[in-house]
């Protein structure tokens, strides 16, 4: 009887931090709702308010948008080990295969990471929109998939240090930071000679990809008075570096047609030039 009595009661601060933890993160993911109401204007995907997966221990917890608030939907093992302070979106295999935002608990300490997640979120829309479509055309994808690199977004050997690449994709950014698209694309024209099709196609996938939801961060951002995400900025070049060329050429992108905004399909065509 003694041990019964001692591991109940063991076991009751166990069920109230996992309750206690349960409620603040839905407590501060309610703020999503206050915020895409202020920015939804800014694009049709941020009317979404999509899954996200926080990492506690070995577990994510998922909680999916319900009406006005969220609510804790499932709770799955890791699929790897989270590092702390992830910001990622993919597809989750203990959900359905469903995409989700994947963060840890730190993400909610400041207006900020609340912006991060609005970017991961658009990377959900991608996923469910035409992604797939366009990634399965892509030569560096087929190949990847010959090799089994299922993680070629983020590995692909690139030549970043490339004395060629280097010098005309400084040329294209300069361009860019001078709001010169004309001259960004005739720069973009030599860089894609310069490259192999595989690394001229990372390029533009990452711009793509990276960039658009990096431009809707950023556009949050303005909104909301906070300074802008020029991560990528300067050399040395990474693969950081196209999330803000990407960013830079769509922004010009939407001054000269808005409408592309709202097809990615066409959007991608354009960035391949």
């Amino acid at each position: 009887m003694k041990k019964i009595i001692l591991l109940l009661i063991l076991l009751i601060p166990f069920h109230m931090m996992a309750d206690n933890f349960e409620e603040q993160t839905i407590n501060k993911l309610s703020k999503l709702f206050t915020i895409r109401d202020k920015v939804k204007d800014i694009h049709p995907f941020l009317k979404n308010l999509y899954p996200v997966a926080v990492s506690r221990g070995n577990s994510l917890y998922i909680f999916s948008s319900a009406e006005e608030s969220y609510k804790l939907e499932k709770v799955i093992p890791a699929p790897f080990k989270i590092p702390q302070g992830i910001r990622a979106a993919f597809p989750l295999a203990g959900y359905d295969n469903k995409p989700a935002c994947v963060v840890t608990e730190d993400v909610f300490y400041n207006d900020e990471g609340y912006t991060i997640i609005l970017h991961e979120f658009m990377h959900c829309a991608q996923f469910e929109g035409v992604e797939n479509k366009i990634k399965m055309e892509l030569q560096i994808m087929k190949t990847a998939m010959e090799k089994n690199n299922y993680s070629w977004e983020l590995n692909h050997p690139f030549p970043y240090e490339n004395k060629k690449f280097i010098e005309f994709y400084s040329q294209y950014v300069n361009a860019l930071e001078n709001d010169n698209i004309n001259g960004a694309m005739n720069i973009k024209t030599i860089l894609k000679g310069s490259l192999s099709k595989e690394d001229y196609e990372y390029l533009v996938w990452e711009e793509w990809k990276e960039g658009f939801a990096r431009f809707i961060e950023n556009k949050v951002k303005e909104r909301m008075s906070i300074n802008e995400n020029t991560g990528g900025k300067g050399e040395p070049y990474n693969r950081v570096s196209f999330y803000y060329s990407g960013d830079k050429l769509i922004h010009l992108i939407s001054l000269d047609n808005n409408k592309l905004l709202n097809n990615l399909e066409e959007l991608f065509e354009y960035i391949k030039n």
